[in-house]
C-alpha cells in the first residue's frame, strides 16, 4: 500500500523486512536528496566521471533522484549506476514520483535491467544504468572478482540505503564493509541514514571513517570515507568503544 511521507512523496511497507523504504517523518523525496545525493555530490560535481553503487534499488528513489540532481547542477560528465534489488516490485514505474523524477527509466530498467543514454548530460555526458536482480552480497562478490583481475577499485560513490542493521544485518556487516571496502575508490564517499553505533563501530574496524551531516529538513545524515576530510564533524568511535563497554561489531 502507497503511503505519503511527511514531505508528500511516497513510500510503501516491505513485509519481508517488516519495514518502510523511506522514513515518514523525514519524507522519501528529501531523505533521498539531503541524506544521500547532496553529500555525495558536493565532492564530486567536477570529477568527469563517476560510477555510482545504490543499495538497494528499492523504489529508485537514489537512482532517479541523482540523474535530475546532477542535470539541474549542469552537469557534463558520465554516470555510470550499478543497483542489486532482490525483489523487484512489480509495476513499480506506474508509482507517480515527485520533483519530476523520470519513472520511464524505471520502465527500461524493469524491462531490460538497463538504462544507457549516451549525451545524457547536457548532450556531452553519458549515463548507464545497471539493475542487477538477485542477492546483494552475492553480486557484489561477483563485482569484487571482476575488480581483481583488473586491479581497479571501482566506485566513486556507494549510497547505503539498505533496510536497517536490526532487520537486515547482511548489509552492514563487517564481511559486507569489507568488500565495500575493496571495491571502492581511495577518496570515495558511503553515504547512509542509519546512526546505528555497532554499525559505525564495525565500518571503522573495516577502516572507514565516520561523518556527521547537520541537515534542516530532516535528521543528521552519516558519511563514511576512506580518506580524512577538513571542514566537517567527524564521529569519535573509539569514544564510543570507552563509553559503551557492550558496544559489538555486526558480523555474519
Amino acid at each position: 500500500m502507497k503511503i505519503i511521507t511527511k514531505d508528500s512523496s511516497f513510500t510503501l511497507f516491505n513485509e519481508m523486512f517488516n519495514e518502510h523504504y523511506h522514513s515518514i517523518s523525514d519524507g522519501a523525496y528529501n531523505e533521498t536528496l539531503y541524506k544521500h545525493i547532496i553529500p555525495a555530490f558536493k565532492h564530486f560535481k567536477h570529477k568527469t566521471s563517476l560510477k555510482v553503487l545504490d543499495i538497494c534499488f528499492g523504489l529508485g528513489y537514489n537512482t532517479l533522484c541523482l540523474v535530475k540532481y546532477a542535470q539541474d547542477c549542469g552537469y557534463c560528465g558520465n554516470i555510470e549506476i550499478h543497483s542489486p534489488e532482490i525483489n523487484p516490485i512489480q509495476n513499480l514505474y506506474d508509482y507517480k514520483y515527485p520533483n519530476n523524477l523520470d519513472s520511464n527509466i524505471i520502465k527500461n530498467l524493469y524491462k531490460e535491467n538497463k538504462f544507457i543514454n549516451n549525451n545524457f548530460f547536457n548532450n556531452s555526458g553519458n549515463l548507464s544504468i545497471f539493475l542487477h536482480i538477485g542477492d546483494a552480497r552475492n553480486i557484489l562478490n561477483n563485482m569484487l572478482k571482476e575488480i581483481k583481475i583488473t586491479k581497479k577499485p571501482y566506485f566513486d560513490i556507494v549510497f547505503q540505503d539498505a533496510f536497517s542493521p536490526k532487520k537486515n544485518k547482511n548489509l552492514w556487516s563487517f564481511e559486507y564493509f569489507k568488500t565495500i571496502y575493496k571495491i571502492t575508490n581511495d577518496n570515495c564517499i558511503i553515504t547512509t541514514y542509519s546512526h546505528n553505533s555497532s554499525m559505525l563501530y564495525t565500518a571503522f574496524l573495516v577502516g572507514f571513517k565516520s561523518y556527521i551531516i547537520k541537515q534542516n529538513l530532516t535528521r543528521d545524515s552519516i558519511i563514511l570515507t576512506k580518506r580524512k576530510l577538513n571542514n566537517i564533524k567527524e564521529i569519535d568511535i573509539l569514544h564510543k568503544i570507552r563509553t559503551n563497554k557492550k558496544l559489538e561489531g555486526i558480523y555474519d
